[in-house]
């Protein structure tokens, strides 16, 4: 079921909102193509950036732990591992999974932290204010992200977040790192659960057609 050209679809695509940023960013004349106008890829950045992981990290265990008992959740996590499952194939590859997460983790967290966060975002927030542009585009987030209701539920709650970060940093840099080591570590451990399923499991999550499936 693993096909190159698909994980490198995907990857592209998410570079594209690189591309679409720095448009808009030149559109609504954005400060520093979308990325902001104070970010650094700064030691002190990069560790925050990275202990910032840690709350994701936690609600990410909390959701695993009870998504026995929540069938909303339980999709979650299908239609995560159906992803990965099309992205990596059936069998745990740990040196090929860990490169392409790498790719889709930076292509992710720098596309769209600067589409939402450095360019959304902070266009909104002299018209509406801090709050209102977090919410705003944090909502637009989460219904692009609208694989299941509690998954857009779940991304705007992390975009929520991830504007946050923007807020109190000032610094880009540190949103688009903690986007990007949550993602490289979710889709490994996606990949590892995948491959630690029997194969009519793993053939029930190639087919699951959607919630209530």
């Amino acid at each position: 079921m693993f096909d190159m050209s698909t994980t490198l679809t995907l990857i592209g695509s998410q570079t594209l909102l690189v591309v679409l940023a720095v448009i808009l960013a030149a559109i609504w004349k954005t400060p520093n193509f979308g990325l902001g106008p104070g970010i650094s890829f700064a030691w002190k950045a990069v560790g925050y950036g990275t202990l910032m992981t840690v709350p994701l990290g936690v609600l990410a265990w909390i959701l695993d732990f009870i998504e026995e008992s929540v069938p909303a959740l339980k999709d979650v996590t299908i239609a995560t591992q159906r992803s990965v499952l099309t992205l990596m194939g059936s069998t745990f590859k740990p040196k090929l999974g860990l490169v392409l997460a790498i790719a889709l983790g930076i292509a992710a967290g720098l596309g769209e932290e600067m589409l939402f966060r450095g360019v959304l975002q902070y266009g909104l927030m002299d018209q509406m204010g801090n709050v209102a542009a977090v919410g705003l585009s944090s909502i637009i987030f989460g219904l692009l992200h609208a694989v299941t209701p509690v998954y857009a539920f779940l991304a705007t709650l992390a975009s929520v977040y991830f504007g946050y970060l923007y807020l109190d940093t000032g610094n880009l840099a540190v949103p688009i790192i903690t986007h990007a080591l949550y993602d490289v570590c979710a889709i490994m451990y996606a990949h590892w659960c995948v491959a630690n399923l029997s194969p009519k499991e793993q053939q029930a999550v190639a087919e699951w057609g959607g919630p209530g499936t």
